[in-house]
């Protein structure tokens, strides 16, 4: 089943053969250690990892200078990652746009600190897996979207982002079965997460949101496409995530957690890290080492990571 092309700027947006059937003060200190020149002598596809305590927020620069914005942490009234690192981050690397900005899901750890960057940064794309999602921080992002002109999109499994400087980009999640377009997901918010691989110079990259074992028997299916040499670890390495058969499908050689200091879900799970290091995977925590830096090209994959200090 195929569907029809949506152009994303330069990146086109595919449905492909599975169609709908399987379709980040101190803080903003330690983010600015990771920041390099946008341009190189040769082409790499750079991920950052951003330090934004409790949630999710990484940030992509492809070969050809496209970016991407996969979630944004979290608001509340107290704390907005968006003001605190994400907006003071593209400042400082002299952006004013984003090509795309991905929402994983339409938990507030996730998107967030997206509000203050839908206001005040220049946005070409918003996706997200079409949730319906009643929440104050849910309505806002869909508000921001329509009001700024951003183009939406609803991605499946089976979709794929192309134009991205050569990195193929494929959704793997979620299927039909696990979104509905009414309030109240049947599976929950986290296992409709928008599940996304990359693939540049051979390297592969699993972006996985807040997925949990229930999506397993989906997400295996993906077989040989599944397998990963960086893993973002699903849930922040909650333990109804990350179950051995799909460590095994992804069989990583990196894993990296994003977590808040001494978060108040205890995640990562003891159990889950266990399993980590009982296959000998190279282990990074945002709760450690502060934001996280992956650069692949054509020799391989540069890992980096810089300390953080607990607010």
């Amino acid at each position: 089943m195929y569907g029809s092309a949506v152009l994303l700027l330069l990146p086109e947006l595919r449905q492909g053969r599975w169609g709908g059937l399987v379709v980040s003060g101190l803080l903003v200190c330690a983010n600015y250690g990771v920041w390099y020149p946008v341009f190189a002598s040769h082409p790499y596809l750079e991920i950052f990892v951003l330090d934004i305590g409790q949630g999710d927020s990484i940030f992509i620069r492809f070969p050809n200078q496209r970016t991407m914005l996969v979630d944004g942490g979290i608001r509340t009234q107290n704390t907005d990652m968006g003001e605190r690192v994400l907006v003071p981050f593209l400042r400082h690397q002299g952006m004013s746009h984003i090509d795309v900005v991905v929402g994983s899901h339409a938990h507030s750890d996730h998107i967030g600190g997206l509000i203050t960057v839908l206001e005040r940064v220049s946005v070409g794309h918003y996706l997200d897996s079409g949730q319906s999602a009643s929440s104050w921080t849910s309505r806002e992002v869909r508000r921001l979207v329509e009001k700024n002109g951003i183009k939406y999109h609803a991605v499946a499994a089976g979709d794929s982002l192309v134009g991205l400087g050569g990195v193929g980009a494929l959704i793997l999640h979620p299927i039909a079965a696990f979104v509905t377009r009414e309030e109240g997901a049947s599976q929950g918010l986290n296992n409709g997460s928008v599940v996304m691989s990359m693939d540049y110079e051979g390297r592969k990259v699993l972006f996985t949101g807040d997925i949990e074992h229930e999506t397993d028997g989906v997400i295996l299916r993906w077989r040989e496409r599944l397998r990963a040499d960086i893993l973002k670890a699903a849930h922040h390495g909650s333990r109804t995530s990350s179950t051995q058969l799909f460590l095994n499908a992804v069989n990583p050689s990196k894993v990296v957690v994003s977590c808040g200091i001494k978060n108040k879900f205890r995640h990562p799970s003891p159990e889950v890290i266990a399993r980590y290091q009982a296959m000998g995977l190279d282990i990074y925590r945002t709760d450690h080492s502060g934001a996280i830096r992956f650069r692949i090209d054509a020799r391989g994959i540069e890992t980096q990571s810089w300390v953080s200090w607990e607010k």
